[in-house]
């Protein structure tokens, strides 16, 4: 759990089915809870009702879209769950808006950088600790083509680095527990064997053109590993590779290459 296609996964009936009967069943012993729980059930097809140790939760099966069991314990995920979208005009970021809502996540809170610059750590942990997020995705970065990367190094090794330290620390500090960091290919070294396993990394010298975004992509992957491992977060890293489409930068200046090429076929 934690990779995009398993949280915007719609619930199958089955699933459902499979995770409740492996929920951990806690006695109740409270007769008035007992009465509300019986209350919450009677005569109600669309929610179920989860006994925990010294309370209850009712859950809307409308609100319900993805659930996982593992021996005792089933994680639920909710559309009404919170969910901060870094990055939320870009090309990735634009589409990932757009199946969560599709899917009827209900609270994604975006935030245009007048707004909230992420290279100010203090704005950062402010907005994380006023809103108190379930869930953060990160597609916000400084990007550009070779040019780009080869010209502005100092900025680009700067900008991403201080993003994404700013969102995954505060992520941490106030009690994110899921989390997805979106990456790049061109974290692996640069003659590397193909096609690409992710044991590959840090084997290696980089492309040196990006050397300076690799870097800072493989410190933001590494502080996801470490962060998750450190203090028991679920904190994912996915690599996109060569994406283009709607919404994509074709400045020929600062482009990637395929966006690069359809601007001057389109010229053509």
């Amino acid at each position: 759990a934690g990779a995009i296609d398993y949280i915007l996964k719609p619930i199958h009936e089955n699933e459902l089915k499979e995770a409740l009967q492996k929920t951990f069943h806690h006695n109740i012993d409270n007769k008035q809870q007992i009465q509300v729980i019986n209350e919450h059930l009677e005569g109600n097809k669309d929610r179920i009702v989860l006994s925990l140790k010294d309370s209850y939760q009712v859950i809307f099966l409308n609100d319900l879209i993805f659930c996982q069991s593992d021996a005792g314990y089933t994680s639920f995920y909710l559309t009404n769950k919170k969910i901060f979208l870094a990055g939320h005009r870009g090309l990735v970021g634009t589409e990932i808006l757009y199946y969560l809502n599709k899917y009827g996540y209900k609270n994604v809170y975006v935030m245009p950088r007048i707004q909230l610059n992420l290279l100010e750590q203090n704005k950062v942990f402010n907005y994380f600790k006023k809103n108190l997020f379930d869930g953060v995705i990160i597609a916000a970065a400084k990007v550009g083509g070779i040019n780009a990367n080869n010209t502005e190094r100092a900025e680009f090794i700067y900008e991403n680095t201080q993003i994404q330290n700013n969102i995954i620390h505060s992520a941490y500090k106030n009690k994110v527990k899921n989390l997805i960091f979106l990456g790049s290919s061109c974290i692996y070294p640069k003659n590397c064997l193909q096609p690409i396993k992710e044991e590959y990394l840090l084997t290696s010298k980089l492309e040196y053109t990006n050397e300076p975004y690799a870097i800072a992509k493989i410190n933001g992957l590494k502080l996801c590993e470490n962060y998750s491992k450190q203090y028991n977060l679920n904190y994912k890293c996915l690599m996109p590779t060569n994406v283009f489409g709607d919404n994509d930068n074709y400045d020929l200046a600062t482009s990637h290459f395929l966006p690069a090429i359809i601007k001057k076929i389109s010229d053509a």
